[in-house]
């Protein structure tokens, strides 16, 4: 249990059809997701808001998913670059950026309920992104 959390990696194995795909899970590499995730989830939503009335459904509340993506991305985030500030290579670069990336993100989604906030969001998601690969090629040094 300690050792998985002084680790930055996930210990976790992938297997198909009886081979061992993936050995460790990088916590960077599931921030670069969740904020993939993230992004590719507010480009499709407005596209989606309008094609579900005409498909006959009635989703018209998306806030927890939402809620859920920003948590995720938010625990993830802490740990993985806050990590490798703390163990590996004391650049606080990294969190910077993310830190300042997740504020505007958040406060994109709580007051620019319009155009403009989702092209905020999706740089804002771009700037979580490059952090996280900042964060994967110091601490890799």
């Amino acid at each position: 249990m300690l050792q998985l959390f002084l680790s930055s990696h996930l210990d976790l194995s992938i297997w198909i059809m009886g081979e061992k795909i993936i050995k460790k899970l990088n916590a960077d590499i599931l921030g670069v997701g969740a904020s993939l995730i993230c992004a590719i989830h507010c480009a499709i939503w407005p596209l989606l808001l309008i094609l579900l009335p005409i498909a006959g459904s009635s989703l018209h509340d998306h806030e927890y998913l939402e809620y859920a993506l920003l948590s995720f991305s938010f625990l993830v985030g802490i740990w993985s670059l806050g990590r490798g500030y703390l163990l590996k290579h004391k650049r606080p670069n990294s969190l910077l950026i993310f830190i300042v990336s997740f504020s505007v993100l958040v406060f994109a989604h709580l007051f620019m309920a319009n155009a403009a906030g989702l092209i905020v969001i999706f740089f804002a998601a771009c700037g979580i992104i490059v952090a996280h690969l900042l964060n994967l090629k110091w601490s890799k040094v």
